[in-house]
């Protein structure tokens, strides 16, 4: 019986190309998804302990960044690279619910968005050495 239905769906799915154009696009939207979900980088953000703030600990630059943001997946490895070379001085800070105040407060409109804890802003390369240069107020 289930046979049965299954072989008159797919019947019905090849009549009607509106349809079957619709579950194509349906299975390339999933497979987008996962590939973007993919490249974000195969290892972990490093975790900070900054969620809930208000300002970034003295002495600090953080990397402000989004998950879905395509400038901060291309510069992910570079900003990972940035922290784990930077002995602590470096910190990345996700967009979260949690980081509101802290984003509003450093007033954060766009990612990626590096700032030290005085609130300079970085705008030069997404390259580790310099950002970790910028923090070390090269």
């Amino acid at each position: 019986m289930l046979v049965n239905s299954i072989n008159t769906q797919m019947k019905n799915l090849l009549k009607d190309p509106s349809l079957l154009l619709l579950v194509l696009l349906f299975f390339l939207v999933l497979i987008v998804v996962r590939i973007s979900n993919s490249s974000f980088g195969s290892t972990p953000v490093p975790e900070q302990d900054i969620q809930g703030l208000d300002k970034i600990p003295e002495g600090k630059t953080a990397i402000f960044f989004a998950s879905w943001c395509g400038h901060c997946r291309a510069s992910m490895n570079e900003f990972k690279k940035a922290v784990q070379d930077s002995d602590g001085l470096v910190i990345m800070v996700p967009e979260s619910n949690e980081n509101r105040k802290l984003m509003k407060n450093y007033k954060i409109q766009g990612f990626p968005t590096i700032v030290k804890s005085d609130g300079t802003v970085y705008t030069g390369p997404r390259r580790s050495q310099d950002i970790i240069d910028f923090a070390n107020g090269k």
